[in-house]
């Protein structure tokens, strides 16, 4: 059984909240992105027409992604969800460059959300309910 998700994009309207609302859930910093929005439009003036397309991991059949690793900190579970062991990765970033749909991000620092005035109390919150490790590759 492989898993999906199920996205509408004749009801999306590239309003960007479901961007911010994984941004928010999985407690991210400011420059880092899960899930981002494709936007192009065709054809001219009256008749142009928007496009939207949500982009996230695919948890792809034979991930790119999973081959690049050197340390195998990317791996691919039995029902097919592709993770990141953050205390194995190294920070190569092989397996950002090698996603097919730029689902990968590397994190670098702790951002704050508010530059020179410490970390509000969600980011407090969501650094001990989720901690994400520097130097790694996440998705």
């Amino acid at each position: 059984m492989r898993r999906g998700m199920l996205i509408n994009l004749v009801k999306c309207v590239g309003c960007n909240t479901c961007v911010v609302k994984c941004q928010q859930e999985h407690f991210l910093p400011p420059d880092v992105f899960w899930g981002r929005l494709l936007i192009s439009e065709t054809g001219g003036y009256p008749q142009a027409t928007k496009h939207v397309y949500p982009v996230l991991c695919n948890h792809c059949a034979d991930p790119k992604c999973v081959d690049a690793c050197p340390t195998q900190a990317t791996k691919r579970r039995p029902d097919g969800i592709v993770w990141v062991d953050a205390d194995k990765c190294v920070g190569c970033r092989y397996c950002v460059m090698a996603c097919p749909y730029q689902a990968r991000t590397y994190y670098s620092k702790e951002n704050e959300c508010y530059p020179g005035q410490g970390f509000t109390g969600f980011e407090q919150m969501g650094k001990e309910l989720y901690p994400h490790q520097i130097n790694t590759a996440v998705k």
